[in-house]
């Protein structure tokens, strides 16, 4: 009877812990987003950090997922980040991943790695180095019925465009080269963002502008191919056919078609134009966004009165808004069963090891071996409590020691570069002054860490 009574104390505790897990401190806002993709059938898939991991979620236009993964970013005296990262209609992921020191922050190397979110376990299928000759460093993803990678070199003078089957990458071993395309750049501007345009490249640089490279020929201005008299950049830079990219203008707002023959644009939504359906947002409001065409992407916006972020999905031209993600039921259900299951367990199995030191202590014939027995349990509480304030006070110093090396790097630097020289480059499109070219200098001088 007794047992009976405690099996279901047990089982109770470890439903209502449970709960309390995948109900209560489920993750639903949307913050701290990394980067969105969109997807197939007005789906998204929202990448996240939650503490110490990258979580990747696929939400459908109401905002419910039920595919998910999570990837550590630090793991054997390594941390990574993602460059960028696409998905197909398969739901696999395919993300550029960059690897430091964990401690040092040295870049180590760079992978490109295919998970496919449809598996329960072992969601990752394949990892392929970029590691070149030609120090490369890949920094963007284009997917359709092809995946391109493309990057810069070493002093962004040239940028690499390479080509491959996502079927191959979705393998083990190397995958088949579709071909690999090297085009001049100006480094004076800087890239922020390359989309692939036929057998060119259109991309947004640092100053606002939109430039298209073709091999043999230096890259061309083709946007706004006029002196620059106040913020314009592009928020967002998109593929949309060989002759034609999509940008989303930062003055106005407007969602529009670049023409990369003659550099003309045609309106697709007004910047102030409200979205339909949807009354709190515009074009204008944008931060970032992730196009698969002219009516199909995703958009994130900021709640001006929560202060969290938000998604506005357009699928075929119709609207939707996400405030906040949560699991589909039959994922939940799974959670909930999974969490039970362990909790009962670990409870049974603290029930039985607190059941076995009673029972030694008292079949104990002397007092020594009664102390030691009763003793045992707090001495693993203090090595367990001893354990974890070392651990966060050794990684609470080292956090504090480079927080502080990057304080003194930017004091230092703005020690040396003043505040007036500062002012010589308020804006993004003063990239080619004297100040930012002394800045540039002094910064590429020290090991800044971020």
């Amino acid at each position: 009877m007794r047992s009976r009574v405690l099996r279901i104390l047990f089982i109770v505790l470890a439903v209502i812990a449970s709960l309390v897990q995948n109900i209560v401190l489920s993750p639903g806002k949307l913050d701290n987003i990394v980067g969105i993709a969109a997807a197939a059938g007005g789906d998204t898939l929202v990448a996240q950090v939650e503490g110490g991991d990258l979580v990747f979620r696929m939400a459908d236009k109401r905002g419910v997922y039920r595919q998910t993964m999570k990837i550590r970013q630090t793991s054997g005296g390594e941390t990574s980040s993602v460059a960028d990262f696409a998905v197909d209609d398969s739901a696999r992921v395919y993300l550029i991943r960059d690897y430091a020191d964990a401690l040092t922050q040295e870049y180590l190397r760079q992978d490109l790695e295919v998970y496919d979110l449809s598996r329960w376990f072992s969601k990752r299928v394949a990892v392929h180095p970029l590691e070149n000759e030609a120090g490369v460093r890949y920094k963007w993803l284009s997917l359709s019925s092809v995946a391109v990678l493309m990057g810069v070199n070493g002093d962004a003078s040239e940028l690499t465009r390479a080509a491959f089957d996502p079927a191959d990458l979705a393998k083990k071993g190397t995958p088949a080269s579709k071909g690999t395309r090297t085009y001049s750049i100006d480094p004076a501007e800087g890239i922020y963002r390359a989309v692939p345009a036929s057998s060119q490249v259109a991309y947004a640089t640092m100053s606002g502008k939109v430039y298209l490279a073709a091999e043999g020929a230096a890259a061309a201005e083709i946007y706004p191919a006029r002196e620059l008299r106040e913020l314009m950049y592009p928020m967002f830079i998109a593929p949309y056919d060989g002759e034609h990219v999509l940008i989303g203008e930062q003055e106005s707002g407007d969602i529009s078609l670049l023409n990369l023959a003659d550099g003309s644009t045609s309106v697709l939504q007004g910047g102030s134009e409200r979205f339909t359906g949807v009354s709190n947002y515009a074009p204008s409001d944008i931060l970032t966004a992730s196009v698969r065409d002219g009516e199909n992407y995703t958009a994130v916006v900021r709640n001006s009165s929560t202060g969290f972020y938000e998604l506005i999905v357009s699928e075929a031209g119709s609207y939707s808004v996400v405030g906040r993600l949560t699991s589909g039921l039959l994922f939940k259900v799974l959670s909930m069963l999974g969490g039970t299951a362990l909790y009962f367990v670990g409870l049974l199995l603290l029930y039985a090891f607190a059941v076995a030191v009673a029972s030694q202590v008292r079949g104990s014939r002397t007092i020594l071996l009664k102390l030691a027995f009763s003793a045992l349990p707090l001495l693993a509480v203090a090595l367990v409590l001893f354990g974890v304030f070392s651990y966060n006070a050794y990684s609470d110093s080292i956090s504090g020691s480079f927080q502080k090396q990057v304080e003194d790097e930017g004091n230092l630097l703005t020690a040396l570069f003043g505040t007036e020289s500062f002012n010589e480059i308020e804006y993004p499109y003063d990239y080619t002054t004297e100040g930012y070219r002394y800045l540039d200098q002094q910064m590429r001088t020290r090991a800044v860490y971020t």
